[in-house]
């Protein structure tokens, strides 16, 4: 299930598609933040707000799977 998941999150985090979509005067999805700043050339900013957004999805998967195998 672990090797399932990085098959489809890994080509998903590449996708900025749907993101610029979302994107809008008032708004901000979080892969365009990372790409602009990447592209502004703050790496290290772009790495921090990535390693964070990481922290939070592994986080709320690790919350959903504990819900949905108590509920099983």
């Amino acid at each position: 299930m672990l090797a399932s998941f990085f098959l489809i999150f890994l080509p998903a985090l590449r996708e900025l598609t749907v993101s610029v979509l979302l994107y809008g005067p008032t708004t901000r999805t979080i892969g365009v933040a990372i790409y602009t700043l990447n592209e502004d050339g703050e790496t290290v900013y772009s790495a921090a707000l990535a390693g964070i957004a990481l922290l939070i999805i592994v986080t709320g998967q690790t919350i959903i799977g504990r819900f949905t195998r108590a509920v099983k």
